[in-house]
């Protein structure tokens, strides 16, 4: 849960995790398949950034500081940034679901979003009221399926057995 994408070498940790299983054991993976240290392509950052500008300002407040507005616009961390923060984090992020698919051919992935959720509303999913808010978010959250089922995914589950 959460782990793969913080490894150095995807495909040696999925071999690695194959070689343990017993006949008929499961690989259950439910991570973030993104892009590499959260360089999200141009495409998903002006998706997010649209989501954004459509929501009113009370939710674009920073939960931290109300008095200060979160950026409109998404955009890349800086590689230094990332670096410095985690190296490993999302190191090889993007490479989880090919290797997957390489490793364990049968493997069922399903794509769950976070183009939306995790890109656009991260910072700011504090702000919505459970009543107020429940329809525009389910309208986001929907939004984001549909984007995962075109590929702009963040998040996937997988189900694997040997």
């Amino acid at each position: 849960n959460n782990a793969l994408h913080h490894m150095l070498d995807v495909r040696q940790a999925l071999l690695w995790s194959r070689e343990r299983l017993r006949p008929g054991g499961w690989l259950v993976l439910d991570d973030y398949v993104g892009a590499s240290r959260f360089q999200w392509p141009d495409d998903q950052l002006e998706i997010a950034s649209r989501v954004r500008r459509s929501l009113p300002e009370r939710l674009l407040r920073d939960p931290r500081d109300p008095q200060r507005s979160c950026p409109l616009d998404r955009t890349r961390p800086s590689m230094a940034d990332m670096l410095a923060s985690d190296p490993s984090e999302a190191a090889e992020s993007d490479a989880i679901l090919p290797a997957l698919r390489q490793i364990f051919p049968h493997a069922s992935i399903l794509r769950t979003g976070g183009v939306v959720y995790n890109l656009a509303l991260n910072d700011v999913l504090a702000n919505f009221d459970d009543t107020e808010d429940a329809d525009r978010l389910q309208e986001l959250l929907a939004y984001d399926a549909e984007l995962a089922t075109q590929g702009h995914t963040h998040y996937a589950c997988a189900f694997a057995s040997t």
